[in-house]
């Protein structure tokens, strides 16, 4: 049931991303996305913005392990590294969106 409502909540990010102007319409290149998933840096902060990261790495990725039921990461903790980036009033709802996908990842994993 959770993985339902994360996938809600990931369509969700993604909406009020757009509502933001978080969103980028031009697609990420092909090299930066490729040293995003394979360099370990913490939200690619070395070759991208957080908000392309939730939007190019995040929610796709995200979306794919929960339609193709895969195993869920075993941590997930992305406000304090969305409040470091938003402004609170200007993004009040992407981060509301972040907070809650955290806690429901967090109740999905408690009750496995």
């Amino acid at each position: 049931m959770y993985k339902h409502v994360l996938l809600s909540l990931l369509n969700h990010l993604a909406e009020h991303m757009k509502a933001c102007g978080l969103w980028s319409l031009t697609p990420i290149c092909d090299s930066t996305l490729h040293q995003a998933m394979t360099q370990g840096v913490p939200f690619a902060c070395n070759v991208m913005t957080f908000e392309q990261w939730l939007q190019f790495v995040f929610i796709p990725k995200m979306t794919i392990i929960i339609e193709s039921d895969a195993p869920m990461p075993n941590a997930l903790c992305l406000l304090p590294a969305a409040e470091g980036q938003f402004c609170s009033k200007t993004h009040n709802g992407v981060l509301q969106i972040i907070a809650d996908i955290d806690a429901q990842f967090a109740s999905g994993v408690e009750n496995k």
